[in-house]
């Protein structure tokens, strides 16, 4: 209890830093040096450095952000070092105490640290609104957190939401935002019923669609919903059609947590910077990343129909249907009937200056390219096992508890690691897109 206490005095006396404008770097290199050294709290440290980052543009949501996280630290939250993967459940009695003490530090700190920033004053119900839907988001990222990351998530959840709110309560659109959030805890929780995903992938959808609906709107909505509904219907017939191929994957057709973030978390970085800035060009990111998704899943599924043998993309030799680095005709057909539907869902919602058709086919071009990289990348260096028992090929590295043979790739990189490099592609080539659009 004493070393939680300790802990939260120093995220408190760095949150201090952010007010005073030359101890601000000096903060910023001491919350490196504690995460560095102190190795159990690098989670807590690094929570701390971004929102010291985020401290030079918005130091009322930093400082508040930081203060969340130093009541994970006191007796209220319980020791406050039960960190769980997301897929576990934290204590009810430790998620209600931080939920109740981050509402209450809201509703209370966030009017007072706004008219000092801004000199204005929210109205109390939007600042209790705020305070609501802050503290569940922020509990959720908390209780599923991945990796031991959970202060981590805290404070990137509760900066991203303080800051979307607050921004849209100023501009009078506090109530849209809002439902757009509750939008994306609708998609969660629809997904769980219809078994499209597991339980930690519906919380990490939840979180994703809120904030990418609250940022987007419905320009995020419609290539999210697009890409998530229509990939997840074939991944279904796939795998009644085709359950040998679908058997070969690590994980099956329902998306877990880890898997809906490496899907569409480069498309929420985008986002993230969208708001943050406010230049549109971003949203060419959020759509590249979302499209570069679209356009993997539909060649892995539509492609485990092909009744040709499936070529490598390195060696050009024919493989086993399923085997990561595989590509067929009919599924780089299927790569680009699913880049153009997200880019034409999408299309519509991109400034007037950028609604060419040139532009349009350069998404599902950047799409096709993306696909091709998680092919090279799953023929490359991602890992590959052998079951012990039956030697069929596997992306996992157990079956039935038993420990599979790593046959080759680097064991660390697994298929949710090709599929983020996979969407942070696509995502780049949509802002290399914006950045070419900006000088014409």
């Amino acid at each position: 209890m004493l070393a939680s206490m300790g802990m939260g005095a120093i995220v408190v006396v760095l949150s201090l830093c952010v007010f005073v404008t030359e101890l601000h770097p000096v903060a910023l290199v001491a919350a490196v040096v504690w995460g560095v050294v102190h190795r159990r709290e690098r989670w807590l440290a690094a929570g701390c450095c971004w929102a010291l980052v985020l401290g030079l543009w918005q130091p009322a949501i930093a400082v508040l952000s930081m203060w969340m996280l130093a009541l994970t630290r006191l007796p209220l939250a319980g020791d406050g070092h039960r960190y769980r993967a997301w897929i576990d459940r934290v204590e009810h009695r430790e998620a209600l105490a931080i939920w109740t003490g981050s509402g209450a530090l809201i509703t209370h700190g966030l009017p007072p640290l706004l008219a000092w920033e801004t000199g204005q004053w929210l109205p109390a119900g939007e600042v209790w609104l705020i305070a609501v839907c802050t503290a569940t988001l922020g509990i959720l990222a908390y209780a599923f957190s991945w990796r031991r990351s959970g202060l981590f998530q805290l404070v990137v959840a509760t900066t991203w939401s303080l800051g979307v709110l607050v921004a849209a309560a100023r501009a009078g659109e506090l109530t849209p935002a809002i439902v757009w959030a509750l939008s994306g805890f609708a998609l969660g929780v629809i997904s769980l019923r219809l078994q499209l995903l597991s339980f930690g992938g519906a919380v990490a959808a939840a979180l994703l669609g809120g904030l990418l609906f609250a940022t987007c709107g419905l320009a995020g909505a419609a290539p999210l919903l697009g890409f998530f509904l229509l990939s997840s219907a074939l991944s279904k017939v796939a795998k009644r059609l085709r359950p040998e191929v679908v058997g070969k994957a690590a994980k099956g057709d329902r998306r877990d947590g880890v898997q809906v973030f490496a899907n569409a978390g480069a498309s929420l970085v985008c986002a993230w910077y969208l708001w943050f800035f406010g230049e549109p060009g971003f949203y060419l990111g959020v759509l590249g990343g979302l499209v570069a998704a679209t356009a993997d899943t539909w060649a892995s599924e539509i492609g485990s129909f092909s009744s040709m043998r499936p070529r490598h993309v390195v060696s050009w030799q024919a493989i086993e249907p399923g085997r990561s680095g595989g590509v067929t005709v009919l599924g780089t057909l299927g790569g680009v009937l699913g880049a153009l539907v997200t880019s034409c869902l999408g299309y519509t919602f991109l400034p007037s200056s950028a609604q060419r058709p040139w532009v349009l086919l350069a998404l599902v071009i950047i799409g096709v390219c993306a696909c091709f990289w998680d092919s090279l990348l799953g023929a490359t260096v991602q890992a590959r096992f052998r079951v012990a028992k039956t030697g069929a090929w596997s992306e996992a590295p157990t079956t039935e508890g038993m420990a599979n043979i790593h046959e080759g790739g680097l064991w660390w990189v697994t298929n949710d690691t090709v599929n983020l490099a996979c969407t942070t592609f696509g995502a780049a080539g949509g802002l290399v897109l914006a950045w070419i659009l900006a000088g014409m």
